[in-house]
């Protein structure tokens, strides 16, 4: 069984032994389960489950705040093609 201490700041190290057997690497986004007897999971997170998440959240906000799915969508494919192409 490996421990960590929870900072001041509500941070976690977490221990390398757990930190090698999940793979984990700067910037990993880390998923806390809970199962049926109360006990948390911790689990690496798959990077499209998370970038979904995420999208999920940035849509729910725009959607919050009267923006349409498809002005951010324009938005989006607007500042792929100016970081691709360098077009405006």
């Amino acid at each position: 069984m490996s421990k960590a201490k929870l900072s001041a700041n509500n941070q976690i190290m977490i221990p390398e032994a757990i930190r090698d057997k999940l793979q984990l690497t700067p910037g990993d986004v880390l998923d806390f389960l809970e199962n049926e007897h109360g006990e948390i999971i911790l689990k690496k997170a798959n990077r499209m489950e998370a970038l979904f998440s995420v999208l999920d959240e940035i849509n729910e906000e725009a959607s919050n705040e009267g923006i349409k799915e498809q002005d951010l969508l324009d938005e989006w494919e607007k500042v792929r093609r100016e970081r691709s192409y360098g077009e405006e």
